[in-house]
C-alpha cells in the first residue's frame, strides 16, 4: 500500500478495539481500528499486534463488569486521546515512524436493540487507566469503501481472519457503504490456520450469511445463523481452502456511527 501525497488530512485521535482475554496471563494482544466512513483519518481497517504493560494488562484481563441497565453487551477499546504527541496518522504506524501510543482503556456498553453505545473509561487507583501500547507489528491496513475485490461476492459474508495460535478473530470487511463493523472470536484450527495465514490476515467467505446491510440493522447476521465452514483465501499466496468454523463471543459491533453522513 502507498500513502497518499498528503498526510495532513489523515491525522486524528484514534480508537481501537482490544482483543485477547487469556486469563493465564497473555503478553500479546490485538488492536483493531474502529472505522468510520465519514472521516478521512478513520476510513481504514487496521490490525495491530500489541503488547500492554503489566498494570494495564492485569486490570484488563481481570475486568468483569456488571452491564448497566439499558445495555446488553460490553466490548473494550483503546482511546488514544491522552497520547502526549497528540493526533497521528495510521500510516505513521504502518511505515514504522511510530511504534507506540498511549490510550485510555475503555469499556464499551452497547444496546443491540437501539444501537446506543457508551464509552466508559476504566478507573484504576482513583484515576483513568492509561495503557502504554507497544506496537509489535502491523498485520493489516487497508482503506474502506473502495469496492469489492474480484473474489468477493455481494451475497456472501466477506471477512478478515487474524490472531495467533491461542486466539483467533474474524472481522467483517468494509468495501462498500453502508456496512457493519464486527469482530468475533473464532476457535483456532491448528491443521490449516498456520501462523503465516493469520499474520497476513487472510480473506474469508462464508456462504449462507448475507454481506449487505439491511435497513436499521443493529444486530449481527451471525446471531441467528450458525455457519459450519468458511473458505479461506490467503493473502500470502497459496490455494484457497475450506475449514470448519465455530463462532465465539462478539467482541465488536458498529452499524450506526460507522455509516454517519459525510462531514
Amino acid at each position: 500500500m502507498n500513502a497518499p501525497a498528503s498526510h495532513a488530512s489523515l491525522n486524528g485521535t484514534h480508537r481501537f478495539t482490544l482483543h485477547g482475554r487469556d486469563l493465564a496471563g497473555s503478553s500479546t494482544f490485538f488492536a483493531y481500528h474502529i472505522s468510520l466512513f465519514n472521516m478521512p483519518p478513520h476510513r481504514f481497517q487496521m490490525v495491530l499486534r500489541i503488547e500492554l504493560r503489566p498494570v494495564a494488562r492485569s486490570v484488563y484481563l481481570s475486568d468483569r463488569p456488571a452491564i448497566p441497565p439499558g445495555y446488553n453487551k460490553v466490548y473494550y477499546s483503546l482511546n488514544t486521546a491522552p497520547d502526549p504527541q497528540g493526533q497521528f496518522s495510521l500510516y505513521d504506524i504502518y511505515f514504522g515512524n511510530r511504534d507506540h501510543f498511549e490510550a485510555y482503556v475503555e469499556r464499551v456498553y452497547y444496546n443491540s436493540d437501539t444501537g446506543v453505545r457508551t464509552f466508559d473509561k476504566i478507573v484504576h487507583d482513583n484515576k483513568y487507566l492509561v495503557a502504554y501500547v507497544q506496537v509489535q507489528c502491523t498485520h493489516y491496513l487497508e482503506s474502506i469503501g473502495d469496492g469489492r475485490s474480484p473474489e468477493e461476492n455481494n451475497n456472501y459474508f466477506n471477512g478478515l481472519l487474524f490472531g495467533s495460535d491461542k486466539e483467533t478473530f474474524l472481522a467483517h470487511r468494509l468495501p462498500v457503504y453502508p456496512n457493519w463493523d464486527e469482530v468475533r472470536a473464532v476457535p483456532y484450527h491448528r491443521q490449516q490456520l498456520i501462523p503465516r495465514t493469520l499474520d497476513d490476515v487472510a480473506r474469508v467467505t462464508i456462504s449462507g450469511v448475507r454481506d449487505t446491510l439491511g435497513d436499521h440493522y443493529l444486530q449481527s447476521p451471525f446471531d441467528s445463523y450458525r455457519p459450519d465452514s468458511m473458505t479461506v483465501t490467503t493473502r500470502c499466496g497459496g490455494d484457497r481452502f475450506s475449514t470448519p468454523i465455530q463462532l465465539g463471543e462478539q467482541q465488536w459491533w458498529n452499524s450506526t456511527t460507522l455509516n454517519d453522513p459525510p462531514q
